[in-house]
């Protein structure tokens, strides 16, 4: 058995835990024995994977080694999460996470069906860890989950408004340029703006 302190960095989070039984799936020697795997029913979480790591039947030394190179793995795979900080927003993250569920549901061909909904920063994080998106790839799926709530966004700030095009005199455009510097507005506020005060008078003067 392994001393306390080569597993005290195992800190019994659902994530940690999560990812580190993914991690043995990936190194067929930490499989416990088909017989002792059902001794190790009854445990959950750090418990189950300490016992795991305590039926490994190798050298003391070689298995202080892999355990010391999972947690260097871990601790690489945690910098990243620098990358999901936008999704942690106090105000806005809830959200966020729920724009990024959407995305996934539409467009990650491989989901698992066990995937459930994600709904906060840390099921974010869960799945990112599953779903093994190559560094690129997963900086690119960020930003179009990020495209997507911009999108989101706008359409909930403009709901009551619908885009019209209409043609100007070049003096018009002149003053409208003019106004919306003055006020520091755009085009489109200058014109919904005087449209208002326009109707509120009740007249519009021919000229």
């Amino acid at each position: 058995m392994l001393p306390d302190d080569c597993l005290k960095w195992i800190d019994g989070g659902e994530r940690q835990y999560q990812w580190l039984l993914s991690r043995i799936e990936e190194v067929s020697d930490l499989r416990p024995p088909k017989g002792l795997s059902q001794e190790l029913v009854h445990l959950t979480g750090r418990n189950h994977f300490i016992a795991t790591l305590d039926i490994w039947d190798v050298d003391i030394a070689d298995k202080a080694r892999e355990i010391e190179h999972l947690r260097k793995e871990w601790l690489k795979h945690k910098a990243n999460d620098r990358e999901f900080a936008w999704f942690e927003d106090k105000k806005e993250g809830a959200r966020r996470c729920q724009c990024a569920w959407e995305w996934v549901e539409r467009n990650d061909r491989f989901i698992s069906e066990e995937q459930l909904p994600i709904s906060n920063h840390q099921e974010l994080l869960m799945y990112f860890d599953k779903a093994k998106y190559g560094s690129s790839e997963q900086k690119a799926v960020i930003q179009r989950i990020k495209q997507r709530w911009s999108r989101k966004q706008f359409d909930e700030r403009t709901a009551d408004k619908k885009q019209v095009n209409v043609m100007l005199s070049k003096s018009a455009i002149t003053i409208l340029d003019e106004l919306a510097k003055k006020h520091d507005l755009k085009r489109g506020q200058v014109l919904d703006r005087l449209i208002t005060m326009e109707s509120e008078q009740g007249r519009i003067d021919q000229a």
